[in-house]
């Protein structure tokens, strides 16, 4: 996992410091290397991103919300989560954001999924014709924002039998996320 801290933020500091992860901690940007993930606080992440527009820029907020996540998303952000990340969790944000996609924490997405979806009148299902009844199934209900857990209990399947299914239809569809997949399907 390679990244570059920028924060004036000392408790994100800390909290990188405390995961072991490799990130290194820098005064500067880097000008010759916007493709590095860059991690920072809310407040820093607008300068950075003003300097330099194609950052890959990942906030970690200490009180992350939707309403702060969609105005730092608008900004050009590419991820956003709690700065209490697991360092599981954030070592899969940073490869996802240095493969060119946006990571969210689960429940922001879930609520953009529905904020975006929920003025959609038609549907554009025949996108799903290459797809198994169940998958069609599980895709229509992440459509509407669904959790893993609510597609397992809606369809009375496990958890891992929802994670199938949607490796399955990510793979048939190209697509490489749930909002994607949302997006898709609006």
């Amino acid at each position: 996992m390679k990244a570059a801290l920028y924060t004036d933020k000392q408790t994100l500091k800390e909290r990188i410091a405390s995961l072991g992860a490799e990130i290194t901690i820098l005064g500067t940007l880097p000008e010759d290397d916007p493709a590095t993930p860059l991690l920072c606080d809310p407040e820093t992440a607008p300068k950075i991103l003003r300097r330099l527009p194609r950052a890959r820029v990942m906030v970690l907020s200490n009180a992350p919300s939707f309403e702060e996540g969609s105005r730092l998303l608008a900004s050009g952000i590419r991820g956003y989560g709690n700065t209490y990340i697991h360092l599981k969790h954030l070592g899969q944000a940073l490869d996802a954001i240095d493969g060119g996609n946006l990571w969210l924490y689960p429940e922001f997405m879930q609520r953009l999924i529905v904020e975006v979806t929920r003025s959609d009148s038609g549907s554009n299902e025949s996108i799903l014709e290459p797809l198994t009844d169940r998958e069609r199934e599980t895709a229509l209900l992440i459509k509407k924002g669904y959790s893993n857990k609510e597609v397992a209990s809606e369809l009375g399947i496990t958890e891992s039998t929802v994670k199938q299914h949607l490796s399955h239809i990510f793979e048939k569809l190209d697509v490489h996320d749930r909002f994607t997949l949302a997006m898709l399907l609006k």
